[in-house]
C-alpha cells in the first residue's frame, strides 16, 4: 500500500535585511505564533548604489517561513509599519506544501508500521 501525500495550500515569506535585524525578525515571528522558519546567509549582488559598508557589517540573512494567508498578512503588515526604521525586503510566494503522511500502515502479518 503506497503512502498518501497530503498537501496544503500555504504562504512562503522570505525576508532579506541586515544580520544586525535577524532577531528582531525572529521576535516579531515569535509575536505571530510562528515557530518554524529557517534563517540562511546571503550576499547581494549588482549595483549597490555606492553602498558603504560598515566596520561590523558582515552581509544580510535571508529568513524564509511556511504560514497561514493571515499570518503572511500580518506579517507583512508589521514590517510596513516599521518601515521608517528597519531596512527589510519582504515577500509573499503561493505555495503547495506537500508532506508525507505520518499515519501507520499495515504489515502482510497484520502488524502496523510508521513508516
Amino acid at each position: 500500500m503506497a503512502n498518501k501525500v497530503r498537501s496544503a495550500k500555504v504562504k512562503l515569506v522570505t525576508m532579506i535585511a541586515c544580520w544586525t535585524l535577524q532577531e528582531h525578525l525572529e521576535r516579531l515571528l515569535g509575536q505571530l505564533r510562528v515557530r518554524s522558519y529557517t534563517v540562511s546567509l546571503v550576499n547581494g549582488r549588482g549595483d549597490q548604489r555606492g553602498r558603504r559598508y560598515g566596520g561590523l557589517e558582515s552581509g544580510n540573512v535571508k529568513i524564509e517561513a511556511l504560514v497561514t494567508p493571515t499570518v503572511a498578512t500580518q506579517l507583512l503588515d508589521a514590517i510596513d509599519r516599521e518601515a521608517d526604521d528597519i531596512a527589510v525586503v519582504a515577500f509573499v510566494y503561493d505555495i503547495e506544501a506537500a508532506a508525507r503522511s505520518s499515519r501507520t500502515r499495515p504489515l502482510q502479518d497484520g502488524a502496523r508500521s510508521s513508516e
